[in-house]
């Protein structure tokens, strides 16, 4: 099942105990916006960019 991304903030902030993250893609200029990705965190993988941000 797909969940946005600010679904995701959502439930890490309602205390959910795992979430799962999959997405095999990177976060790149054409794909910026998706919301909680910036331009300095260009290569990454967005698995490892989102998990940063939710432990923000």
């Amino acid at each position: 099942m797909e969940v946005s991304a600010l679904r995701k903030v959502y439930l890490a902030a309602s205390g959910i105990g795992k979430i799962n993250l999959v997405d095999p893609d990177k976060v790149e200029i054409r794909n910026l916006q998706d919301k909680f990705s910036f331009k300095t965190r260009c290569g990454r993988h967005k698995v490892d960019d989102f998990k940063i941000i939710l432990k923000s």
